[in-house]
C-alpha cells in the first residue's frame, strides 16, 4: 500500500462533498459515500422500506436483494465533514504518515466526466491543505499499474451483476482477491466475510456482511463517491 496511513485515508473520504458530482457530470449519478450500491431509500416501495426495516427519511441507500422480501442497507461511509477531515490530517502527519510530495491520482484519459471527477478531487483536497497532482493514463496501462500496485491513489468503478453485496463488492477487499489492487488484507475482515459464508439465514448473513463492510469503511481502502447510472437518449415523442 503506498498510503499506509489509515488517518490520512480517513481524511481524503471526509473531504469529499459528493453531492456536487452530478452537477458537472450531468447523468443523474447517485452521490454516496456507501461502498455497497443500491436505490435511494426515498425512492423505495412501502414493501421494499418494510423489507430494509428504514423508514422513508432515512439517509442514503439501500440493496433490495428480493423484492418486498430480503434487504441489505450498507453501513453509512465517511461522508463529507470538514472539521472531521482536518482532524484526521493532523494525526496523519503527527505519525509521520502524510507523503512530503504532492499525492498522485491517476485515471483514465478519453473521459472528460474522469477529468472532470478528478480536478474537482484536487481542489476538495487543497482546501484541507494536501497537494495532489493529476496523472492522466491510457487504460490499459491505469489497469496495468493498479494491477501490481504501483500507485497511490486511482479512479476505478465496479459494476454488479447480481443484488448481492457478498459476491460483488465486499469479495474484491479479501487478501486473496486478484481484484484487491489496493492490498488491503484484514484479518478481521476476513473473519467476518468467512463468518457470513456459513450461514444460510440471509438475514443473520447480512447482519455479519453490514459488520464487515462497516469496518472495511472505517479503515478507508476505497473512497465511494457515486453510483452509476444508466443513460439513454429516447425521441420526446416516445
Amino acid at each position: 500500500r503506498k498510503l499506509p496511513n489509515r488517518h490520512l485515508r480517513r481524511a481524503l473520504s471526509l473531504a469529499i462533498d459528493r453531492t456536487a458530482v452530478p452537477r458537472f457530470i450531468h447523468g443523474g449519478e447517485l452521490p454516496t459515500a456507501q461502498l455497497t450500491p443500491g436505490t435511494p431509500i426515498a425512492r423505495l416501495s412501502d414493501a421494499n422500506l418494510a423489507a430494509c426495516g428504514v423508514a422513508r427519511d432515512a439517509p442514503g441507500m439501500a440493496l433490495v436483494m428480493a423484492s418486498g422480501e430480503l434487504c441489505y442497507v450498507p453501513p453509512p461511509g465517511l461522508d463529507h465533514d470538514l472539521e472531521a477531515a482536518r482532524k484526521e490530517l493532523a494525526l496523519a502527519r503527527a505519525e509521520g504518515g502524510v507523503p512530503d510530495h504532492p499525492i498522485d491520482y491517476r485515471f483514465n484519459a478519453g473521459s472528460e466526466g474522469h477529468k472532470q471527477i478528478a480536478e474537482y478531487l484536487q481542489a476538495a483536497w487543497a482546501r484541507i491543505d494536501l497537494q495532489v497532482q493529476l496523472t492522466a493514463q491510457d487504460w490499459n496501462s491505469l489497469l496495468d499499474d493498479t494491477h501490481r500496485g504501483e500507485f497511490e491513489i486511482s479512479r476505478l468503478g465496479n459494476i454488479g451483476t447480481t443484488a448481492d453485496p457478498e459476491s460483488e463488492f465486499l469479495v474484491l477487499f479479501r487478501c486473496d482477491s486478484p481484484d484487491n489492487r489496493g492490498r488491503y488484507c484484514s484479518p478481521e475482515f476476513e473473519r467476518l466475510m468467512q463468518q457470513a459464508s456459513g450461514l444460510t439465514d440471509r438475514k443473520a448473513r447480512n447482519a455479519v456482511l453490514r459488520e464487515a463492510e462497516a469496518l472495511l469503511l472505517g479503515g478507508v481502502p476505497v473512497i465511494a463517491l457515486y453510483v452509476y447510472t444508466q443513460k439513454h437518449l429516447i425521441k420526446p415523442y416516445v
